[in-house]
């Protein structure tokens, strides 16, 4: 069972609950308190039925350590890992006042080209950094991106399926690189059908980081439009003909939506060779300028606009 809200949580009761503020399919997190350098702290802990769960347990290992390595003001910092007197599993994080992406974007629909520009550079930065670490994350969506009170910096959460260059047990270009079955199994899957890359639901393809490249550009095409891009991922299966068109929505992104169909195709070479360059032609076209594509990529096809029926 979870401790009860205000219960000390560890033997010495360094840190303490208070509200809860998310819960997912693995995890719940608390408001917490550290008792020690009286500091508000985030507690991330198993979900009481999989705190017995060696994959469960393997996962969130995996989450202390992909976090753990990673310095960048755009990251969640992790403070700890701890083992309560039940054996179960929790990670102490950074406290973030804020509001996630998703929950602004539910609110406000459509934001601003100038807010979405600079969400994205932070994105950049972020992603930049846990590639070069050797990371990749593999969940980038809106709900994963928290935007800080008052400034509205855009910290990136939740590196519950991140894979680490430690994780594949190899060095130089190929220690991204994973199949999708890597940390699941035979037949499951892991991520969020709405974001999902086209390697990611097939377990023999190569998961690397574009495949956090195309998440980026679906996570920014929704901030620009208020929607996902296709009427239907719920299986998380691509079909580029019916991505639709930023264009569609604000003729002044035609630009934009250029550069977000590079990082949308399906696939994975056709996209930017890495998350800087997506970020800097992104930023480009914000400022107005024509997208060019590396010379490396094939021109995609036009796109179509899904029918609204």
């Amino acid at each position: 069972m979870l401790p009860r809200v205000g219960e000390p949580i560890t033997g010495a009761g360094r840190y303490q609950r208070s509200t809860m503020v998310g819960a997912g399919g693995m995890g719940v997190v608390h408001r917490g308190f550290d008792r020690v350098l009286r500091r508000e702290v985030a507690i991330k802990t198993l979900q009481s039925d999989l705190a017995r769960d060696a994959a469960s347990r393997q996962r969130m290992l995996r989450e202390a350590r992909a976090v753990a390595g990673l310095n960048h003001p755009s990251i969640v910092q992790l403070y700890d890992l701890f083992e309560d007197d039940e054996g179960t599993l929790s990670l102490v994080f950074e406290y973030v006042d804020g509001q996630s992406l998703s929950s602004r974007i539910h609110k406000h629909g459509r934001l601003p080209i100038a807010s979405v520009a600079r969400i994205a550079e932070e994105r950049v930065g972020a992603l930049a950094a846990a590639h070069a670490a050797g990371g990749v994350h593999r969940d980038i969506k809106p709900s994963n991106v928290l935007l800080r009170h008052p400034e509205g910096r855009a910290v990136l959460l939740d590196f519950g399926i991140a894979r680490t260059a430690d994780d594949a047990q190899r060095s130089g270009p190929d220690a991204f690189q994973a199949t999708s079955s890597d940390i699941t199994g035979p037949g499951m899957v892991l991520g969020t059908p709405g974001y999902m890359a086209p390697e990611q639901v097939d377990a023999q393809h190569r998961i690397g980081p574009r495949t956090d490249q195309f998440q980026l550009a679906v996570t920014l095409f929704e901030a620009l439009a208020g929607r996902l891009p296709w009427p239907d991922r719920s299986r998380g299966i691509v079909n580029i003909e019916k991505a639709q068109s930023l264009a569609d929505v604000d003729p002044a992104l035609v630009e934009v939506d250029a550069v977000i169909a590079h990082a949308l195709a399906t696939d994975v070479e056709q996209r930017y060779a890495d998350v800087r360059l997506f970020g800097d032609a992104f930023q480009a076209a914000v400022r107005g300028e024509t997208a060019r594509a590396p010379a490396s990529l094939v021109p995609l096809a036009p796109r179509r606009t899904a029918p609204t029926a």
